[in-house]
């Protein structure tokens, strides 16, 4: 909720004489905001051992039915060339 805490002085205080840092507390608001106003769903925020993880969802892309065949096919077989996802491509396409 805007509340900074300083995990390392050293780099807090090379980015405010760089210029990146205009004021501390502010960037968790602001990445929702700026989330919010583009559309996005929020990102999600994790604390993991000694490291803050921030992660941004991009927007919900639909494929053209093709492309949607072949995503689904290399979701559940895993790495293949493409003359394999052609075999099989027309193997589905054309029953025994």
């Amino acid at each position: 909720m805007g509340t900074s805490e300083i995990r390392n002085r050293h780099i807090t205080k090379i980015f405010r004489q760089a210029g990146f840092i205009e004021q501390l507390g502010t960037g968790i608001i602001r990445m929702r905001e700026l989330c919010r106003k583009s559309g996005l769903s929020e990102p999600g925020f994790e604390e993991v051992g000694n490291f803050f993880k921030v992660t941004f969802f991009g927007p919900k892309v639909s494929l053209p039915e093709e492309m949607q065949e072949v995503f689904d096919l290399l979701q559940d077989r895993g790495t293949m060339g493409s003359r394999e996802i052609a075999n099989v491509s027309e193997s589905i396409k054309t029953p025994p």
